[in-house]
């Protein structure tokens, strides 16, 4: 069995989701795994509890969130984080889930290789980037992996233990989304998208439940608390998550509003009133919480009272999504000298095959004579950091916080030590534009969706009288735009494909 055949079930952004996971806040989440007993009830986290109990029958462990009786002489562990808002279907896909399961798994049973991946015969050759060397090309579709798969797990040995993580079980798409190209935000689309979106939730979810039926194997799943993952998961011990966060909740508004506090006027009993009304109005929902905090944060920066912030807490909606929700609220409190940008930027980021880069986007501003009067390499390093600095600000007030820069991983396998050390790192954004050129920025930064959420919300209904009206997006702009990148940057020409759907 050829070595290539293993490597090829690898994909550049295997990893991507996982390592874009913002780093926890302070010690919030350890009583998960028993690391704070002082949180739990009885001092047990139901977690540990199944994950070393002997339960033959709940080897499922569901996360949900608005998120064996003999011993075990070796154990293997694979995980996948489900990413819709990624730039590759293998992210989003049944396929990616089995290559990466199985990536993982073989590489911690080298033994097994053999009997899993022998019948997987090569359709032709490939050639490496010298051209020198052919190598055999392995195509590899769902129904082989799965098949790989099931092998896995029917020669395993019985004394090997199988652990399996996957999370956002609720952004998977089945292969009938991926292979029409159907879309949520075409009026034309969205009913068919919905339908068979929610198809795809039952697949997913009785995959696992195939998976789980075989000996040793344990398998912690997390999703939105949809019906379907309800009625498939909701026999197995599961955790709600916002019934157990409001203490995590209430350090993270602590820390958060004090250092907005430092240099202003509220008390420490005012403060601690704000403090402990924000966390109960979070319901345990983070997300609600750090967006809430975020405004909170900037009010109390700028001199607002304690009874003017009160005010402002009791009007903001509970909910996320919804023509109520916080999201609506927060597109209608952008500045209405702002909200024809906001648009612009709102309409140029769906329009992209994959998540774009901020210099793509800034320059999507510029007008046409500007791009084509202006000469190649015009600006110096410091003056486009400049600019990105400016844009990042932009993007902050004219989208209200919906839309944001955020740091790519796992993109290329880097051949310069000084991008790989800036994927690597937990290097702040800030940090990026102070110490990378702007090429590396291009490289390792993107404008994506805040959320998940947020990208479901603005290609609703309820969102389109906003977003819509006189405003007109031209595509050609984004064009206009990477002209622009390739004149200041040197970026390559063929990455045109990767950003623009024509």
């Amino acid at each position: 069995m050829d070595i290539e055949c293993y490597t090829s079930l690898e994909f550049a952004q295997i990893d991507m989701r996982k390592e874009n996971v913002k780093p926890a806040f302070s010690t919030t989440f350890q009583w998960l795994l028993g690391l704070d007993e002082t949180h739990l009830k009885d001092h047990a986290s139901p977690f540990l509890h199944w994950l070393f109990g002997h339960h033959e029958d709940n080897n499922i462990f569901w996360l949900s969130g608005k998120a064996a009786s003999k011993r075990l002489s070796k154990t293997v562990v694979a995980g996948f984080y489900f990413y819709e808002r990624g730039e590759s279907v293998l992210q989003k896909s049944m396929e990616g889930l089995l290559r990466a399961l199985l990536h993982a798994l073989l590489s911690q049973a080298e033994e097994l290789k053999q009997i899993v991946l022998q019948p997987k015969v090569p359709l032709g050759k490939s050639w490496q980037a010298s051209g020198q060397v052919a190598r055999p090309a392995y195509i590899w579709g769902w129904a082989d992996l799965k098949k790989a798969l099931l092998r896995f797990m029917q020669h395993k040995p019985g004394d090997l233990g199988v652990y399996l993580f996957a999370d956002g079980l609720d952004e998977y798409l089945s292969s009938e989304i991926l292979q029409q190209g159907l879309k949520h935000d075409d009026d034309d689309e969205r009913g068919q998208f919905i339908s068979e979106k929610s198809k795809g939730h039952r697949e997913i979810a009785d995959f696992f439940l195939e998976l789980s039926r075989y000996p040793n194997t344990m398998i912690c799943l997390s999703s939105r608390p949809l019906t379907i993952f309800e009625n498939r998961f909701g026999g197995f011990p599961f955790l709600k998550l916002e019934d157990l966060t409001s203490r995590d909740i209430k350090l993270y508004v602590e820390e958060k509003l004090r250092q907005a506090n430092r240099s202003n006027g509220l008390t420490a009993r005012e403060l601690g009133y704000i403090i402990g009304m924000t966390t109960k109005a979070a319901s345990g929902v983070f997300l609600w919480v750090e967006l809430v905090v975020q405004q909170l944060a900037g009010r109390i920066i700028n001199g607002d009272r304690a009874k003017e912030l009160e005010r402002w807490l009791r009007d903001t909606p509970d909910e996320l999504v919804g023509t109520k929700g916080l999201y609506m609220r927060m597109l209608r409190d952008i500045d209405p000298r702002y909200r024809q940008q906001g648009l612009h930027f709102f309409e140029a980021v769906p329009c992209a095959r994959s998540p774009i880069s901020p210099f793509i986007l800034s320059f999507s501003e510029d007008s046409r004579e500007q791009v084509l009067q202006t000469p190649v390499r015009s600006h110096t390093d410091q003056e486009l950091r400049t600019r990105l600095r400016q844009f990042q600000s932009r993007l902050k007030s004219r989208c209200a916080g919906l839309l944001e820069l955020q740091q790519e991983m796992s993109l290329e396998p880097w051949g310069n030590d000084d991008v790989a050390r800036l994927r690597t790192t937990d290097s702040t954004l800030s940090d990026l534009l102070d110490s990378a050129t702007p090429m590396k920025i291009h490289s390792v930064m993107m404008v994506n969706y805040y959320h998940q959420t947020v990208k479901e919300f603005l290609q609703s209904r309820a969102a389109q009288p906003i977003l819509t009206g006189s405003f007109s997006f031209e595509h050609a702009t984004l064009v206009q735009a990477f002209v622009q990148c390739v004149k200041d940057l040197g970026t390559d020409l063929s990455e045109i494909h990767r950003y623009y759907k024509f």
